[in-house]
Formats: structure tokens, C-alpha cells, sequence
């Protein structure tokens, strides 16, 4: 709830309140939908279909997504608190930008608490890509597409 809060304000600051509610209600539905499609995946890869009973609940998974997209924002991402000099920059491949500090961070919340959702954060992680890469445009979901003037 820490990291909404401060990430949040700036973020919020950034998009503005009505578009930053509206991506958030859109990452919410993206991201629940990548972590159906890779929950799917894994039970037709491998034939275990009490995957089908796996539930998730919570909003990390937007969290993730959100991390994504303000750490290919900045050159530099230190993304675990109590390490500050474990940094790490931002590459950028043929136009689409990288950094691998959310990944990270996704593997230290997996060591910290082994019961959260690895592929729901995944899913986020994955959502945060498509997003800042411009793979799925916001834009379709801001105000102005919503609520006609």
C-alpha cells in the first residue's frame, strides 16, 4: 500500500485524477485478462488443470503495471528500499524501452512471500510493457473516448 501511495501521487500528478481512475480501471481489466491467458496457457502446457482453481485477488498486479511504466520514465530505477544502491538503468531496443528493476522486484516479493500471486504480478509486469510501449493505447480509454462531449 506504500508503494500506491507514493507512486500513486505521482502518477496521478502526471496524468491527471479522471485519467489516472480510468487507466486504472483499464489495468485492472487488462491485467486480470493476461493473468487468465497465462494461467490458461500453463494449464494447457501442462495438463494441470487444478490451475483452474487458483484464485487471485488484490491490486498488485496494476501496482506492477504501474511500476513498469514509471521506471521506463526515468534513466534510473533503484527498486528495492532497503538496498539504495542496487539500481538499475533504462535500455532502450529499437525504439521500446527496458529495465529490469520490476522484474526484480517481482522476484524479491516472491522470496519475501512465497503465497503471492507470481503470475498475477507477471501479469502486471507484462501489462506495464504493452502499455508504455504504446501496444495498447490508454489513450482509447481516457475521457474523452468515455464520456462524449
Amino acid at each position: 500500500m506504500m508503494s500506491l501511495y507514493s507512486l500513486g501521487m505521482e502518477l496521478e500528478e502526471n496524468f491527471g485524477s479522471i485519467n489516472f481512475f480510468l487507466y486504472n480501471v483499464t489495468l485492472i481489466v487488462l491485467t486480470t485478462a493476461v493473468m487468465m491467458g497465462l494461467t490458461f496457457f500453463r494449464i494447457r502446457h501442462t495438463g494441470n488443470t487444478a490451475l483452474s482453481e487458483t484464485s487471485t485477488v488484490g491490486f498488485s498486479g496494476v501496482l506492477f503495471a504501474w511500476m513498469v511504466v514509471a521506471s521506463l520514465e526515468r534513466s534510473k530505477t533503484c527498486p528495492v528500499p532497503f538496498l539504495p544502491d542496487m539500481c538499475f538503468d533504462t535500455y532502450n531496443f529499437w525504439g521500446l524501452k527496458f529495465n529490469a528493476g520490476p522484474l526484480v522486484q517481482l522476484v524479491i516479493a516472491q522470496f519475501i512471500m512465497p503465497r503471492v500471486s507470481f503470475v498475477g504480478h507477471l501479469a502486471g509486469i507484462i501489462c506495464g510493457f504493452l502499455v508504455h510501449w504504446s501496444l495498447v493505447p490508454l489513450s482509447l480509454f481516457g475521457p474523452q473516448m468515455l464520456i462524449p462531449a
